[in-house]
């Protein structure tokens, strides 16, 4: 009930026993702002009841759990809480989270993505849908919905997408389908492959004016032999002139930063 916070930030903090007392918070301070949580435990539902509780929330702007600790089996299906959200709430402006690319969460961040016209800001770290295979995909309306997921949205400028691991072409469809966006100025790619730098749509979309690129090498290797490495796949696939030469007819573009290195080390 406190009248001045306008700001819930928590960081590596057990909110596991926390569930009904953090819903509470959000549901009682009709001030809130801003909600981050990062690497934070949370009880299997927690995320979605939280998500729930901001529907019709009068001031917040920005949610970001995108480094939440949150159950796998949640995350197969966090997309529709995250689509309703996007559907109800016309302020916020900025939001990041988590998210396995499976058929009902892609559907429902589609919905809500058309739908919205507040948000300006969009991060997904995102993973494999274990239950499903390329396959199925192609069955279904996912890879459609998928494809054109950002299609519709006039007002997102900023994007930033951290990719999984996957080898069934999921990461290179979400590429593909930013890569529709028509409003989109500034692009942040995570664990980007150094095979595959970044696809012909991306490199050639005129709206993008600024470009974050950022591979990674396993945590385990050593530093000088991670770079090594990498550098000896751009010259086995061509990638770092491929990439190259795809930008440089991008007149439109104002900055670009390549960081290379281990994973979330800002250290080294």
């Amino acid at each position: 009930m406190s009248p001045i916070v306008e700001e819930l930030k928590f960081d590596q903090t057990n909110l596991e026993p926390c569930t009904k007392a953090l819903q509470d918070a959000v549901n009682n301070n009709k001030r809130l702002r801003s909600i981050s949580i990062k690497d934070c435990p949370l009880a299997l539902g927690a995320m979605t009841q939280l998500l729930n509780a901001i529907y019709y929330h009068p001031a917040i702007k920005s949610v970001d759990f995108n480094t939440a600790k949150i159950p796998n089996q949640e995350l197969n299906s966090i997309g529709e809480p995250i689509g309703k959200l996007l559907l109800a709430n016309a302020q916020i402006t900025a939001l990041r989270f988590p998210c396995a690319l499976s058929p009902e969460n892609i559907a429902s961040l589609k919905v809500g993505l058309d739908a919205n016209t507040s948000l300006e800001f969009l991060g997904m770290e995102v993973f494999e849908d274990a239950n499903n295979d390329a396959f199925y995909f192609t069955r279904t309306n996912t890879s459609a919905h998928l494809r054109d997921m950002f299609l519709s949205n006039k007002g997102l400028r900023e994007i930033l997408i951290r990719l999984s691991d996957c080898e069934n072409g999921l990461n290179e469809q979400l590429l593909d389908s930013i890569a529709k966006s028509t409003s989109i100025e500034s692009l942040t790619i995570e664990n980007l492959s150094a095979g595959k730098p970044i696809n012909h749509s991306l490199a050639h979309k005129d709206s993008i004016k600024h470009l974050n690129l950022k591979m990674k090498f396993d945590d385990h290797l050593d530093m000088e032999f991670g770079i090594k490495r990498l550098f000896q796949e751009f010259h086995t696939s061509e990638g770092l002139e491929n990439l190259a030469n795809e930008l440089s007819d991008n007149k439109n573009l104002l900055s670009f930063n390549l960081t290379v290195g281990p994973n979330e080390d800002p250290q080294r």
